[in-house]
């Protein structure tokens, strides 16, 4: 196959359209949306494959994703987030983006490709892209910035501040609670297996790895996935604790220091006592809702 820089936003474009016109639609409601576009902002902010690789890069790891075949355990929990969840979350930014400084949408910019190179069945790069956006914008140093930060690199938009234009409040999911950076632990024939761990994570500081056997945590035998969940429970972020593994075998001990729990959640202004104001209930209804009146 041959490498592509551009699947973001062919694939990653359609895949926020797809959810974003069942919304429009009627076949998804407020709550279905968010909980999508929340996927998007957490996987896009808290993943180690979009914190240390952009847009571009995560396309170019396609003939390796789709179509590549390992034999041997890979790293690529830690090192690829898909072009199709990156580019959504990229689709989401500008599009809101568009709506609160330029009175455009992401429809606009899509129409703008489409008559340049859709229609006209004429390759686009990159570089096409970003000129378009500066053309529709008139203002070329936005399209310029807005790729060099956000296609060509990882930074990442301010998610929290664009979706409150739309009364969505994005905050931490726990604030304030213990997180391990383990996952979803396994229970085979009476082990605790650990899963991958991400880079960055308590769990990946503690030199825990993927099939590690967890024995015991805190001085508290670890028999299922609950016995785990209980004890963090009883924790705080910054606290340490001692963790007895098996790797291959060999027993090992090692110090685990909790941090805050990362993962957000996206929900409506109204759903926290704060009230919807006009400019954010207009801006949410002609982002979300179908401008056909029937």
């Amino acid at each position: 196959s041959n490498i592509s820089d551009e699947l973001w936003l062919a694939e990653g474009f359609t895949q926020y359209y797809g959810n974003l016109t069942l919304k429009r639609a009627g076949f998804r409601t407020l709550d279905n949306i968010t909980r999508t576009f929340n996927g998007l902002v957490n996987a896009v902010v808290n993943s180690p494959g979009a914190k240390n690789f952009s847009p571009v890069q995560a396309s170019r790891y396609a003939v390796f994703a789709d179509a590549g075949v390992a034999v041997d355990q890979t790293n690529k929990h830690n090192i690829f987030t898909s072009y199709y969840t990156y580019g959504a979350a990229v689709a989401l930014a500008l599009d809101l983006r568009l709506r609160a400084d330029f009175n455009l949408t992401l429809d606009n910019y899509m129409q703008a490709l489409w008559k340049a190179y859709g229609k006209t069945e004429i390759a686009y790069t990159i570089s096409d892209l970003e000129k378009t956006l500066g053309s529709l914008t008139k203002n070329p140093t936005f399209a310029s910035k807005f790729f060099k930060d956000f296609v060509y690199s990882t930074k990442k938009e301010d998610y929290a501040a664009l979706l409150l234009k739309a009364g969505l409040v994005l905050r931490k999911e726990n604030a304030g609670k213990a997180y391990s950076g383990i996952g979803r632990l396994e229970v085979y024939e009476g082990k605790v297996y650990v899963p991958a761990t991400s880079i960055g994570s308590p769990a990946y500081t503690a030199g825990l790895d993927i099939n590690d056997v967890l024995l015991k945590a805190d001085g508290v035998e670890i028999k299922t996935a609950k016995d785990f969940e209980a004890m963090t429970e009883k924790h705080k972020p910054g606290e340490t604790i001692e963790l007895t593994y098996s790797r291959k075998g060999i027993e090992k001990t090692t110090k685990l220091t909790f941090a805050e729990n990362p993962n957000l959640e996206l929900v409506p202004i109204e759903s926290t006592g704060a009230s919807l104001t006009p400019e954010m209930k207009s801006f949410r209804e002609k982002w979300l809702e179908s401008a056909v009146k029937l």
